[in-house]
């Protein structure tokens, strides 16, 4: 019963609500039918989420996105991950808008939404959440805003064509390269030395992995460690020092520098500025 969702150019959409939800490995999604014409955008950054909407049963991993429809019945098939981290928002669109079949619209442009599928660039889809995170939270988020974050969301999604031009099993060796990067993250790293540890020669993995995702391996080192230094920042009470250390900075001030670069602010302007999120823990 999988559909994606197309939507037209100059669809009206509303933004409800949005959350973060952070598994302590109890308990599983519960059972609900989405009413009112809801949609449900989930967004597993990681972990894996088992899930079933109604014949439909998905399995959501990191990086995965998956797009409930309204008035259909969903549930959790088994129980969460221990490690499983997603981002959830409400959102509705215009009558006559939505339809779950491709349809040819004269004269306008449409957006073809996957229901299930692994986003080209997660942490272009994390920063979008995260923003709309903060502003919910400070009061700050307008109507008319959330609604074009939603939509910025929604065309970061259907913009899905380098995963499926990638290679199968190199984007399975990609895949085992970002394991061991975000698994080692407090560790000496660099692209010959996850090559030396998989066993590969460090030219055929960096190729493999940038068809896959877009960038080097070393751009991964570097963003997945400013995306565990924003964690840090926002949920634990590290000095810059500490949580430099942390990513596998020995050099604060380069740290620093770094965090600046891909941030466009200082960490602690960073930790100042960005309020808690609304979290689920569960």
């Amino acid at each position: 019963m999988g559909s994606n969702l197309t939507l037209r150019s100059n669809l009206p959409l509303e933004f409800y609500l949005a959350g973060l939800q952070i598994s302590r490995g109890v308990g599983q999604h519960m059972e609900r039918e989405n009413g009112m014409g809801c949609f449900d955008l989930i967004f597993v950054r990681e972990g894996m989420l088992p899930i079933q909407e109604e014949q439909q049963a998905f399995e959501v991993g990191a990086g995965q996105t998956l797009l409930l429809w309204p008035h259909r019945r969903h549930w959790g098939t088994r129980q969460f991950s221990s490690d499983m981290k997603m981002y959830w928002l409400h959102f509705n669109i215009g009558d006559n808008g939505a339809h779950s079949k491709p349809r040819r619209f004269q004269q306008e442009q449409v957006l073809d939404v996957p229901q299930y599928t692994t986003v080209a660039r997660p942490d272009v889809l994390e920063s979008l959440f995260r923003r709309l995170l903060d502003d919910q939270a400070t009061g700050r988020l307008l109507p008319h805003y959330g609604s074009l974050l939603v939509n910025l969301m929604l065309c970061e999604i259907a913009d899905n064509r380098s995963v499926g031009t990638a290679d199968r099993r190199g984007a399975v060796l990609a895949g085992r390269a970002m394991t061991y990067i975000r698994a080692h993250l407090n560790q000496p790293l660099s692209a010959s030395l996850v090559a030396d540890e998989l066993g590969y020669n460090p030219e055929y993995l960096n190729r493999v992995f940038h068809q896959t995702y877009q960038h080097t391996i070393t751009e991964e080192i570097h963003l997945s460690r400013m995306g565990y230094a924003r964690y840090l920042l926002l949920h634990s009470s590290q000095s810059i020092k500490e949580i430099a250390v942390s990513c596998g900075f020995n050099d604060v001030n380069y740290f620093s520098r770094l965090f600046k670069r891909y941030e466009g602010m200082t960490a602690m302007t960073f930790r100042r500025l960005h309020a808690q999120a609304e979290i689920n823990y569960e």
